[in-house]
């Protein structure tokens, strides 16, 4: 098989003033807190309205073409078996080429936050712990996250966070009284529910549609990256700067959400 690269070539005017954005604040929070957000509040995915509208006009042979998605380790992961299974995959190519031509431009901009604003560990710790609605170990695993990512050990910062965000998640619907634990049913042992699930029942909850798509097709869903499960399994060969600012940037906005005032707050869990 053969591997086919087309660059793409972005003005560094433009680039420096995206960039700008996310690091030009009075304060390292208040430049967290816009990247955490993604692109004035669009995850790198992009809007799902769009990336569906924008299918429908790709009339294309390669949009009509099923395909295979294969895991790190060279084997087969998922393939299309129906229309529907089709158009979802479609969707997803165009949430993954959005993604991957964000990424290096986000790992910059997260880089440029710590160069600009040097961040101290203890106060980034200090900042999660005030959102009371944490597990109690997420405060330290983010700042040290962030600190090695700055330290430019992304390797260690995606080990860190990748289990991290389903432990968040399944919190998060603990407190609205969904089902995170699935009891033995006779020769089949008790288990969580996936992460999968997981980011699909709060999508009936209020969890926004593109950020759910962005987390699902990052992390756990099979016609995406499946990040979560690929570096569970030892098939990423090495982790980049923007696999991790990715990471970051999905463990960060999931740190931010909290149940509605309606619903009572989550009870801490740790690991």
């Amino acid at each position: 098989m053969q591997t086919f690269r087309v660059p793409v070539e972005i003005p560094d005017e433009k680039i420096s003033k995206w960039i700008g954005y996310f690091t030009q604040g009075d304060d390292w929070r208040v430049c967290i807190a816009r990247f955490e957000n993604g692109e004035h509040g669009t995850p790198p995915t992009g809007r799902t309205a769009e990336n569906r509208s924008q299918m429908a006009k790709d009339t294309s042979l390669y949009s009509m073409i099923p395909h295979s998605k294969i895991g790190g380790d060279g084997l087969p992961r998922w393939e299309p078996q129906n229309e529907d299974d089709q158009e979802e995959q479609r969707l997803s190519d165009v949430e993954m080429f959005r993604m991957q031509l964000c990424a290096p431009l986000f790992a910059k901009a997260l880089h440029e936050i710590g160069v600009v604003h040097h961040p101290i560990r203890e106060e980034v710790e200090e900042f999660f712990a005030e959102r009371i609605f944490l597990p109690p170990d997420i405060p330290r695993v983010l700042a040290d996250a962030l600190t090695r990512y700055w330290r430019r050990d992304y390797e260690a910062c995606a080990y860190l966070l990748a289990p991290k965000i389903e432990t968040m998640l399944r919190v998060l619907a603990r407190a609205i009284d969904e089902p995170v634990y699935l009891t033995q049913r006779k020769n089949t042992p008790g288990k969580y529910v996936g992460l999968g699930t997981l980011i699909s029942t709060l999508g009936k909850h209020g969890l926004d549609e593109s950020w759910g798509r962005y987390l699902s097709t990052l992390l756990a869903g099979p016609t995406g990256w499946n990040l979560r499960n690929e570096l569970a399994h030892g098939f990423v060969d090495e982790v980049s700067a923007p696999m991790a600012a990715l990471l970051i940037q999905a463990t960060l906005y999931v740190a931010n959400l909290a149940p509605r005032a309606d619903e009572p707050p989550p009870t801490p869990e740790a690991e």
